[in-house]
């Protein structure tokens, strides 16, 4: 099926993946050269070599050119074309088959040769498969090349090269060296039937120059076809662009001493893998070999062939190397033909299976086979006994069937799907085997507990405590106000209005059954429709809902919106979840269910309000619509979400889940600045185990990266011993959630009913046995997240000494997969499709009370997409790993110039975050993967470029990854913050705190102060956001730093030497350098 791409749009793009992030060079108007999609599954072959097209392979194999010896016979032939067995079954044969490489896929049409001699002449037939096409030409010596035609090329002791061509008219072509004024005295006939065409001709050896018995020259024997699918076939070598006739191509042709015949018949084929032959040595004694090789030319077997018996062997597919040779007793060559073969699947069987359905569904291919039907049939692991069985009829080489699942099947067993056709040896199998099914079950029994340092939701008349929250309602199931850590986030209920009517509410009450939420239910009308409300508001301060609109007559809308208004106090920032900049007070976004525009967070210096809505299910707005508006008048900011705003006809329900709110969750961790990660840098206490994709068998390594299994679970056990008791350090386990590797039996079994489509995958990863795995995402809203939990659940318990895990690819993505209710149609017979949030966030909360009840750190990592209701279960984010191609523009400057103040402020903000945040530094990954930076490599990695790049961080209370190599940086951050308990001390960040300001533009501090003994009362953050230097001019008060400037010493912390006071004033900072002030007060003497 043809596809022609669009022309490039100025903002258009084609993806194969949900980000668009990765950047391919500016001057290409697209990432793409060209695309195909069929209507069929492509094989495996050829998917290799349309890529070998592109990327043509390395052989180091050298085919051998092929060989054959004429026998001296005393023949009595009519030269009529037809190739009677009588007249010819004394001569050697071979086979006329090796494909040129212009052909592409064209059939596989063949021709034989027959070869015999006596004292004066060479006699040759020639017989093809099909018919002959194309035969115009009459005329001696025309150019026959260009119909179906058999060719007989030599080149003669003198080197000249003789051609003679027949048509199937029986017309003759003959030359020497090109001139076709040469007569060779050739005599020929053919001969033309309904199932192809042959030739019989009979050359002076004279023509040859002189040829005398045991001589050897190069000749080749060729046949072309001329149909719609035209065929260039050769006994010889082929190759593109070159000429039958060509002497490095040619093979070795000996005229023989005696009358021994090598005769050659192909009775199989060997591009389905059923190798079937007969080689038939008369006249004569010799030994035959069939020699197969690997497509480098190592020997796979070597098997003796006996004269005139059928040899036969199925291989599997894959590129081979066949080798037939007969060698005399004397060791002399006879026959030898050696080529390469692609072997393909003949038979291609996918296997779906449908736990929830109780089936397996099994698609057939069949290539070129012919085959009407078969059976498939399910048996145990051994094959010997079919369970359950069903015949298949194949229409258009492709059959379906279904497979019940059999009584008794049984969890950890394997068991196998077969396929046996009728008419042809070929069968195909696939292993299934039935995974432990008992880890799913485990949510039901799931830990209700509350995890610290959330506390129990309180329910008290119309309002409802969650940590650091009030929910207060009145007749509206919304919140009529919302205060959090004492300021109000929200001042009045949302309104939801149905073309500009308002609801009415009714029926409101809330109830609550234990201790993680309270819910919420409510009715209410507006007009002809009806509104059913549940909501849930759990200890985290998540108000989720569900709206259900039901009309009692089909109804037409022109609008649907969702308003609230906050004060502008919490509405300082917008993310969506990225940080978006105000524009003139003012702000359209575009809502889709996806991970980048699915979330609306308002949020102040410390308080917000976050919305968020499932799916697009029911919404109705024009495309590419943005369907937020944000403005901010005096200290009020508005809210409209444009649910549907086209015209539309509702006639049946329409349902939607949404959720408020209010934030920060909770605190980050009280001392999550202690914790220093890495793999093997100084100071590390938290060891990440990377080695789980780099070296699958080490002590520290899971199964296939993501099964929660240790590879060696007795050498896990040793190596968390030895990092704590050696390094004081514990593991940190490398995963990715609810990720399944195909080499796992859950994928094949769960695949269909359970993956997250369309899924980004992950592969460049093998298993412990060096064999490529590729990692998929399964839908946490299915109970993959069950099994993957329960099995965190049992490493834990086994290893209880590991530090905790650290989540990649912990996305909060969209889902479209209807088996599992992710996708479908809407009430208006659009397309949905789901975000995973709800779901990744049961799977989180699950895994962070584990990480509570083992003291553990859980680490997530999603760039800096952090939804508060999704990756509040977690104790560090670490965001910067989208941040690599624009540090490769910029690397000595980006972090102070590409990233905004405010962003810092807020979507780098540990007390918003409610985690700690831990930036990945990009300059290794920038000049490892931005083509212009490798020259520059050694530059970028200096201490300098480290400085720089911490700057900001440092300013902004962040912790530091060790992505960053700058020498020493790394370890000196980690001695500072280390000796003055940065962990105990309180944040007071510049765009808040007045206390110290500088005179010089671009200089700013932020500072620490500490309750606890420390060796610092004070520490002064100082850092120059500029490229230039500029003297520090700090105005201190010193009075809101409780301090008196005559009773301190100061001290710059990261080079350990003494300052003056007089230094806050004149000491120079150079452009994207920082100086840490330590401010302790002097010993009395």
């Amino acid at each position: 099926m043809g596809f022609v791409l669009p022309d490039p749009l100025k903002k258009g793009a084609i993806t194969l993946n949900e980000y668009e992030w990765w950047n391919v060079k500016k001057e290409y108007a697209t990432a793409f050269d060209d695309l195909t999609i069929y209507d069929r599954c492509l094989s495996p072959e050829e998917i290799r070599s349309a890529y070998e097209k592109v990327v043509p392979p390395v052989r180091t194999a050298v085919i051998e050119p092929p060989r054959v010896t004429i026998p001296q016979t005393r023949p009595k032939i009519t030269l009529d074309g037809k190739i009677d067995p009588a007249e010819w079954e004394n001569a050697s044969s071979i086979p006329v088959r090796r494909q040129s490489p212009n052909d592409g896929n064209q059939p596989d049409s063949a021709a034989t040769a027959f070869l015999q001699a006596d004292s004066d002449t060479l006699y040759v037939a020639m017989r093809a498969n099909r018919p002959a096409a194309k035969a115009v030409r009459t005329e001696p010596d025309s150019e026959l090349w260009l119909e179906d035609s058999f060719e007989v090329h030599f080149y003669g002791k003198d080197g000249k090269h003789r051609q003679v061509i027949v048509s199937p008219l029986g017309t003759v072509y003959d030359a020497l060296d090109g001139r076709k004024e040469w007569n060779s005295g050739v005599k020929t006939a053919a001969f033309r039937s309904q199932d192809g065409w042959s030739m019989e001709l009979a050359l002076p050896l004279s023509s040859l120059g002189k040829v005398n018995p045991g001589d050897t020259l190069p000749a080749n024997f060729a046949y072309t076809g001329q149909s719609k699918h035209p065929v260039f076939h050769a006994w010889g070598m082929l190759r593109a662009h070159g000429s039958y006739g060509d002497r490095e191509l040619c093979g070795k042709v000996r005229f023989g001493t005696d009358p021994l015949a090598v005769v050659f018949e192909n009775r199989g084929d060997f591009k389905n893998g059923d190798i079937h032959f007969r080689a038939d040595l008369k006249n004569g004694t010799g030994v035959t070999n069939f020699t197969v090789k690997d497509e480098q030319g190592k020997m796979i077997s070597r098997e003796p062939v006996a004269s005139g018996k059928p040899f036969r062997k199925t291989l599997p597919p894959a590129r081979y190397i066949f080798q037939l040779e007969t060698r005399a007793p004397d060791h002399t060559v006879l026959y030898s033909l050696e080529f390469p073969e692609t072997v393909r699947e003949v038979l291609t069987l996918a296997v779906e299976c449908y736990p929830s359905k109780k089936l397996f569904k099994v698609q057939i291919e069949l290539q070129d086979a012919n085959c009407s039907g078969g059976t498939v049939s399910l048996t145990d692991g051994s094959g010997k006994e079919i369970l359950a069985e069903v015949p298949f009829k194949v229409v258009r080489k492709h059959a379906e069937v279904t497979l019940p699942f059999p009584a008794g099947m049984k969890e950890n067993r394997q068991y196998l799907i077969r396929v046996r056709p009728d008419g042809i040896r070929f069968l195909a199998e696939q292993k299934i085997t039935i995974p432990d099914l008992k880890a799913i079950a485990s949510y039901a029994n799931r830990d209700h507990s509350i995890p610290s340092p959330w506390i129990p939701v309180v329910a008290e008349g119309k309002t409802i405590r969650v940590l650091d929250r009030i929910y207060t309602f009145g007749t509206s199931p919304f919140p009529a106000k919302i205060v959090s850590r004492g300021q109000t986030v929200l001042e009045a209920p949302p309104e939801l209005l149905l073309n500009g009517q308002k609801f009415e509410w009714s029926g409101f009450q809330i109830t609550q059954a234990g201790q993680e939420k309270a819910d919420i239910c409510a009715k209410g009308h507006a007009g002809t429709v009806s509104l059913q409300w549940k909501g849930e508001l759990w200890f985290d301060g998540m108000y989720s809902f569900s709206l259900e609109l039901t009309p009692s007559a089909p109804l037409e809308i022109t609008s649907l919106n969702l308003q609230w208004n906050m004060p502008s106090a919490a509405a300082r920032y917008v993310m969506n979840p990225n940080y978006q900049k105000w524009e003139n007070d003012s702000l359209r976004l575009r809502w889709t269910p996806k991970e980048n525009s699915s979330l609306l967070w308002l949020t102040g210096v410390e308080n917000g309000l976050a919305w968020w809505c499932e799916s697009d299910a029911n919404f109705v707005n024009a495309p590419d619509e943005k369907q937020i508006t944000l403005r901010r008048t005096g200290d009020k900011v508005d809210v409209n979400i444009g649910i549907i705003s086209r015209k539309c006809r509702l006639e049946r329900k329409a349902a939607y889940t949404m959720m408020f709110q209010a934030t920060p969750p909770k605190h980050p961790p009280k001392e999550w600045q202690n914790v220093n990660k890495g793999f093997g840098h100084p100071r590390t206490n938290l060891h990440i185990n990377y080695e789980s994709g780099t070296n699958p068998r080490a002590a520290s390594a899971i199964d296939s990266l993501t099964t929660m299994r240790p590879f060696d679970d007795a050498a896990m056990t040793r190596f968390t011993r030895n990092l704590k008791e050696k390094r004081n350090a514990r593991l940190m386990i490398y995963t990715m959630p609810v990720h399944i590797a195909t080499n796992q039996p859950e994928f094949l079994f769960f695949e269909r009913e359970w993956m997250l489509t369309p899924p980004t995958t992950w592969s460049g990863f093998t298993d412990g046995d060096g064999k490529g795995i590729t990692l998929y995402p399964f839908c946490p809203a299915t109970p993959a997240r069950d099994l993957y939990a329960a099995r965190t659940e049992k490493f834990f318990a086994d290893h209880p000494d590991l530090g905790g895990i650290y989540y990649d690819i912990c996305h909060v993505t969209s889902c479209d997969n209807a088996l599992h209710g992710c996708g479908g149609l809407d009430a208006f017979g659009k397309p949905f499709s789901r975000s995973i949030a709800l779901g990744l966030r049961n799977y989180l909360m699950r895994i962070y009370k584990l990480h509570r009840k083992y003291d553990a750190n859980l680490l997530n990592h999603a760039h800096n997409f952090f939804f508060p209701f999704v990756h509040d279960f977690g104790d560090s984010w670490i965001p910067g790993e989208q941040y690599i191609w624009e540090v490769g523009k910029n690397p000595k400057y980006f972090y102070f110039e590409g990233i905004p103040p405010e962003e810092y402020q807020c979507a780098y903000n540990p007390e918003i975050r409610g985690v700690g945040i831990y930036e990945i530094i990009q300059l290794c990954r920038a000049a490892e993967f931005v083509p212009e930076l490798k020259s520059k490599r050694a530059e970028i990695l200096s201490e300098e470029y480290g400085i720089h790049a911490i700057a900001p961080a440092l300013l902004h209370n962040l912790g530091i990854t060790p992505g960053v190599w700058g020498g020493k940086v790394i370890p000196t951050w980690r001695r500072v913050k280390d000796e003055v308990k940065l962990a105990e001390a309180d944040f007071h960040p510049y765009w808040t705190s007045d206390a110290v300001r500088s005179g010089t533009p671009g200089i700013l501090c932020s500072w620490y102060s500490w309750k606890t003994p420390s060796p610092c009362s004070r520490m002064l953050v100082i850092a120059n956001s500029g490229r230039e230097t500029g003297k520090l001019a700090l105005k201190v008060d010193w009075k809101a730093l409780n301090l008196s400037p005559e009773k301190i010493r100061l001290q710059d912390l990261w080079n350990q030497k003494e300052l003056s006071l007089s230094s806050l004033e004149n000491l120079p900072l150079e452009g994207n350098h920082f100086l840490l002030v330590g401010i302790s007060e002097k010993e009395s003497r």
